[in-house]
């Protein structure tokens, strides 16, 4: 289904109680996949990287049969093919349009001002990109409509009217996309409990929260474990603005989920099909990324993403 003929994604849902995503936002994609591998490829663009995907593929881990309460358990999608894709006519940085930009709204603490730097940081490597950040933006210009108070005394703001209304209004004209960032909860519609973020394939524009990410900012383990799921979330995000739909394949930054448990399970690094749509699409130098991407995660000291990058790195080394 469209909202004014842009088809927008959900990102993530997070009540457990109601798994179904909202009418105005769902987004199916229909018909079968066929892999790439074993079959020539007609595209120029991609035939002359096609054995760096092959070898990329090898290093892509089997997504096991879903349980009750995951993302894929309650939402029956299918494949997004690179001829889908292709055709879907995504979003690309093109001309002056080549920035991503960051939008923080409301106030954030040190700490949280320090994730955010790692993910515009990150987020530059992942797409290749420039990324800059909008003046901070005010809460009060979201109105009470906008939001609610949770029964525990939380505040809310509704992640759809970000969509819809607050980032249109003077988004810069040499954006590619524009992300906010907010540290308040964020919900799609009244009977849904909350939600990471929310994109749009269409607009642009995209928003995520990081109040659900961490416990204690001053404690170094749940700092890391806030930047590495604000790095996947707002990767995951960003890439549903470019076009991606949820994978379905492989073990991936841009399947679905529905908790910080299965979040936590999926890798800051895109399967060989998301990655050769991405590539496609930004046309960057694959191991310049690939090396930039080993040593973020280094320099950071982020294990898990450290080693999954070098892993991709070496085996790309030795196969050329």
């Amino acid at each position: 289904m469209q909202k004014n003929g842009f088809p927008v994604c959900l990102g993530r849902n997070l009540d457990n109680n109601n798994m179904r995503q909202p009418s105005k936002y769902l987004v199916s994609t229909i018909l079968l996949f066929s892999s790439y591998t074993g079959c020539r490829e007609t595209d120029p663009v991609i035939a002359e990287q096609a054995n760096f995907f092959k070898v990329i593929e090898t290093n892509d881990l089997q997504l096991d049969t879903p349980r009750e309460g995951e993302w894929r358990f309650d939402h029956d999608e299918h494949e997004q093919t690179f001829e889908q894709y292709k055709n879907s006519n995504p979003v690309r940085p093109s001309g002056k349009q080549r920035l991503i930009y960051i939008e923080p709204f409301g106030s954030f603490s040190a700490g949280e001002q320090k994730v955010l730097a790692g993910m515009a940081e990150y987020l530059s490597i992942f797409y290749q990109l420039p990324v800059r950040f909008l003046p901070p933006a005010n809460e009060n210009i979201i109105p009470i409509t906008a939001r609610r108070i949770r029964s525990d005394g939380g505040e809310q703001l509704l992640a759809t009217y970000f969509i819809d209304t607050l980032l249109k209004i003077n988004k810069p004209t040499d954006a590619a996309v524009v992300i906010a960032v907010t540290a308040k909860d964020l919900y799609p519609k009244p009977s849904w409990n909350f939600i990471f973020g929310l994109a749009s394939y269409r607009e642009r524009i995209a928003v995520c929260s990081i109040k659900r990410l961490y416990k204690d900012l001053n404690n170094t383990d749940d700092l890391n474990k806030c930047f590495s799921r604000l790095i996947n979330i707002s990767s995951h995000e960003t890439g549903h603005m470019f076009g991606l739909h949820h994978c379905v394949t492989a073990s991936c930054v841009m399947n679905g989920s529905n908790s910080l448990t299965e979040t936590d399970l999926q890798p800051n690094r895109l399967c060989a099909r998301c990655l050769k749509k991405l590539y496609w699409n930004c046309r960057f130098n694959n191991r310049t990324r690939l090396k930039a991407l080993q040593d973020f995660f280094y320099n950071h000291r982020l294990a898990r993403g450290y080693i999954t990058a070098k892993k991709d790195y070496d085996k790309t080394s030795t196969s050329r």
